[in-house]
């Protein structure tokens, strides 16, 4: 057994017959942000004709954005390249566990200098001074996390995978060159969807009932004046807290990132604000908006990194279209909500409703069912690549006919999901882009909005055959009682 009090800084010569793990680096090129003066950098934001001479048309307006933003961002932290050793993060080392470091250091070199048995007793007492404090600093900062992100499952299961000594280093399937690798994946997510799409078309549609059965039109409950024809303006109090309760997250396409957008928002504001309103009013929203970088995760630890199928795509989009996006959900669920166009079955993305209350309900029927002597059958459906395959004609006529869009307000979804392409990215080589013929982008703000509306009468087509039904966005259970 190997005392306490040996050092990590001391040599220890053993033979093993292990092979030498290699130590991973990787190059990135990065700005130094923390050397911004904000109030500097705000000043200069203040000169640009973004501010002094803003754009009347929309794309000159965003170019007025982009650029401006880059050209002061270029002054103030210029692009550096970097190559670093990557380590496992230690967000819980504060000031005090970094100064008991030190301590023990210096306790350490005085030890071996001098030799003396006082010396060797106050090092032994630094490393148990050291390791508490260590303890104590880690239970502290996961305590805060835990209890920060309690009724945030997302984050929740954040914390609690970075705990369980997952790769610093994310896997991938082996490869010489990572332009061919990224090309592979682009084309793989491209072809998995395309297949599925394929095998679901030869498919012949039931004949079991006319259309006008369940798919109601919106007008045959509602009057012109419900029409969703044109977006309202958003005010700019309004952008500001959407922009404020945005997750600080950043794309790479992104010309500033949002912490520091945040801190300078008193600037960009009124053009941000502009941008919003004049594609809501034209119907329009850009191309620039519309490339994804696609990010390759593979789905479990435990699966084999070599073959592409066990890896899903993340998708980044810029924040400037998620800004909009937020801003047209707010209007559009206020609509869907206002004419009770939605199933009463479907509780994902949608105010009062979760999976708790559809567990709830799904609990509360089955246990009726069992205090009248009736048993349950349960159907559970999980479709595949279900965001991905949405056909956007089927789409758009749901939102005109079903959910009553139409004029500016249609153009704009129209716009939305058309001429969408992404880009897969690793270690910061992108393959080329891939065009988006079908589907929603999961990393949007609308998608998951919009995958409702596309399956929104799926739950009335259940109905008519006796079925009961639930549903969490493309989660479905369906449920027959029988005697």
């Amino acid at each position: 057994m190997v005392s306490q009090r040996q050092s990590d800084h001391n040599v220890i010569q053993c033979s093993l017959n292990v092979s030498r793990p290699q130590r991973p680096f990787t190059t990135v090129s990065f700005r130094p942000y923390s050397r911004i003066d904000i109030e500097q950098f705000a000043a200069d934001l203040s000169s640009l004709p973004l501010i002094q001479q803003p754009a009347d048309d929309l794309d000159d307006l965003v170019r007025q954005y982009d650029e401006g933003i880059a050209s002061v961002l270029d002054r103030h932290a210029p692009v550096r390249t970097k190559r670093f050793l990557v380590r496992r993060p230690a967000p819980w080392l504060n000031g005090e566990a970094r100064s008991a470091r030190c301590s023990l250091r210096h306790a350490e070199r005085t030890w071996r200098k001098t030799d003396l048995a006082v010396h060797e007793q106050i090092f032994e007492d630094e490393i148990i001074k050291r390791n508490f404090i260590l303890e104590k600093a880690k239970k502290s900062y996961y305590n805060a996390e835990l209890n920060e992100c309690r009724s945030n499952p997302r984050a929740l299961y954040k914390i609690i995978s970075s705990l369980s000594g997952s790769d610093v280093v994310k896997p991938l399937p082996p490869h010489d060159d990572p332009a061919k690798l990224v090309d592979e994946f682009a084309t793989f997510f491209h072809d998995k969807v395309a297949r599925s799409r394929d095998d679901t078309a030869a498919a012949e549609a039931p004949e079991a009932c006319p259309a006008d059965a369940w798919d109601s039109l919106f007008l045959t409950d509602s009057t012109d004046d419900d029409l969703l024809s044109a977006f309202e303006p958003v005010p700019s109090e309004v952008v500001k807290n959407i922009i404020m309760s945005s997750p600080s997250t950043s794309c790479a396409l992104d010309p500033i990132p949002t912490w520091l957008l945040k801190k300078v928002l008193a600037v960009l504001l009124e053009p941000l604000t502009r941008i919003v309103n004049l594609s809501l009013s034209s119907g329009r929203f850009l191309s620039a908006w519309k490339n994804a970088i696609i990010s390759p995760l593979l789905k479990k630890p435990s699966l084999d990194p070599k073959i592409l199928l066990n890896y899903r795509p993340i998708a980044f989009l810029p924040f400037s279209g998620k800004l909009i996006e937020r801003s047209v959900a707010i209007q559009l669920n206020y609509h869907l909500a206002t004419n009770s166009v939605l199933s009463d079955y479907q509780s994902a993305y949608r105010i009062g409703h979760s999976i708790e209350t559809l567990l709830i309900s799904l609990l509360n029927d089955l246990l009726l069912a069992a205090d009248e002597g009736d048993g349950t059958a349960l159907l559970f459906l999980d479709l595949s690549a279900a965001f991905d395959t949405v056909d956007h004609g089927i789409l758009l006529r749901r939102l005109s006919q079903h959910c009553g869009v139409t004029g500016v307000s249609l153009d704009w979804f129209k716009s939305y999901l058309s001429g969408r392409s992404h880009r897969v990215s690793i270690d910061g080589t992108l393959s080329s882009a891939v065009a988006l013929l079908w589907g929603v982008i999961q990393g949007s703000v609308l998608g998951a909005i919009l995958y409702v509306v596309y399956v929104n009468p799926l739950a009335a087509i259940a109905l008519l055959f006796g079925i009961s039904i639930h549903q969490f966005s493309d989660d479905t259970q369906l449920r027959i009682r029988f005697v």
